[in-house]
């Protein structure tokens, strides 16, 4: 890199923010990451505890993601895969929803078996076939909801089953009312790779992201108050200089460094349970969905039957999502109590009630809401002369949306900052 190379402000140490510095550091440039966080990923976290590995939330990483396959080594970060398809939790068992693309003769079973309705499989298997000969690299906004397109064609109980519970796993929202184009995209990656977690836990991604940058790169620790093209002011009165800045910061935290006074778009809220529990009672690596509506958990999965690094020698670990608002409004030890009713109900011959609660990790911003309103007027990424804007409010609540917005910046802000020079 040439002492002329244009210097990138970039606030914020997520996932879209790391993504941006690489993009700027491919492009020749130099990137400086500043974040109030001492640790880079944002929202990507893993915690040790007395052995477990507690990730902050049931996120996963669908290995098709073209920016993810553009930017990370997936044999560095040890991916462990989910068995596709999923468990669906009926009232009296767990049935089998396999992937029709994926396991095609497991799916036909699954028709005449009545697991999977006629209509039901009509209604998704020419979406998800057109989903897949697209390949889109990122989702395309469809301006109508999943309920008011495919929902119609099929059965209640099949929407009510399966349908809420997976959208309610993916993008923390039982509604139906993303946008379809979402689930075109969703669609195409499930059917194109597999959903695995690193064997060091999700905090592994923006790890090594963050590896491949310079050491001199971060100002860690230090709160950005103010921002314009020109660099980023500190909260100990020092300044950052640079030739152009990109705020990279979660949606609120980015209004309020660039003087928006509202949220552009809800966000959807989450709370997981992490279970410690004997190894020989864990169960599949496959998710789990609740297909009653009788809560409070929407989702699970025996994780450390996925990825054994999340567990320590002996245990196992399963992590369990609620996103129903009115049992996220339950105080911990509710919930817990709830939840643990709920297990106790799948798994009738393992002793549920000495499950070792291990966390109740509260996310209240886990994800943008993704209905299509809330994409029906996207923002633009430049604000202002020499200054960009990125994130995942900026394209879809995903990783891949995360790290497209960052290159996208990058490209962008390189681009003004080389001309300003000129």
């Amino acid at each position: 890199m040439s002492e002329s190379a244009v210097r990138i402000a970039i606030v914020g140490a997520g996932i879209s923010g790391l993504s941006c510095a690489l993009r700027v550091q491919e492009l020749g440039g130099s990137p400086v990451l500043i974040d109030a966080n001492s640790r880079v990923g944002g929202r990507v976290a893993t915690e040790p505890s007395h052995g477990f590995l507690i990730d902050r939330g049931f996120a996963i990483l669908l290995v098709a993601y073209p920016e993810a396959r553009r930017l990370l080594d997936h044999e560095r970060l040890r991916l462990r895969r989910f068995e596709p398809g999923a468990l669906v939790w009926d009232g009296r068992a767990f049935r089998l929803v396999p992937h029709p693309l994926r396991r095609p003769l497991a799916a036909v079973r699954a028709v005449l078996s009545g697991v999977v309705g006629v209509r039901d499989a009509a209604a998704v298997l020419p979406l998800a076939i057109r989903a897949v000969l697209r390949r889109p690299a990122f989702p395309r906004v469809a301006g109508r909801s999943v309920a008011d397109t495919i929902a119609r064609g099929m059965r209640p109980t099949f929407v009510e089953s399966f349908l809420r519970s997976f959208f309610g796993g993916v993008f923390l929202d039982r509604s139906l009312g993303t946008d379809l184009g979402q689930l075109e995209f969703c669609l195409s990656m499930f059917a194109a790779g597999a959903a695995a977690v690193p064997s060091g836990g999700m905090a592994e991604i923006p790890r090594q992201m963050a590896a491949d940058l310079p050491p001199g790169s971060f100002r860690l620790g230090s709160r950005a108050v103010a921002v314009d093209g020109q660099g980023v002011t500190l909260a100990d009165g020092g300044r950052e200089p640079a030739d152009a800045v990109v705020v990279a910061t979660e949606m609120d935290e980015c209004g309020r460094l660039l003087g928006e006074k509202t949220s552009p778009r809800p966000w959807q809220s989450t709370a997981m349970l992490a279970f410690d529990l004997p190894a020989e009672e864990a169960g599949r690596g496959i998710l789990l969905l609740d297909g009653t509506g009788e809560g409070p958990i929407n989702h699970a999965c025996f994780i450390s039957s996925v990825a054994p690094n999340y567990a320590p020698s002996g245990r196992g670990l399963l992590y369990a999502n609620v996103v129903d608002p009115e049992a996220l409004a339950l105080g911990d030890p509710d919930l817990a109590a709830r939840a643990r009713s709920q297990l106790a109900r799948w798994f009738p011959t393992s002793r549920v009630s000495d499950w070792s609660l291990r966390r109740v990790v509260r996310i209240a911003r886990a994800l943008p809401r993704q209905h299509p309103e809330d994409l029906a007027a996207p923002r633009p990424t430049q604000v202002a002369p020499r200054l960009f804007r990125c994130g995942d409010h900026l394209a879809d609540g995903s990783l891949n949306g995360a790290m497209r917005s960052g290159r996208l910046a990058a490209d962008a802000a390189v681009a003004a900052a080389r001309g300003a020079r000129s």
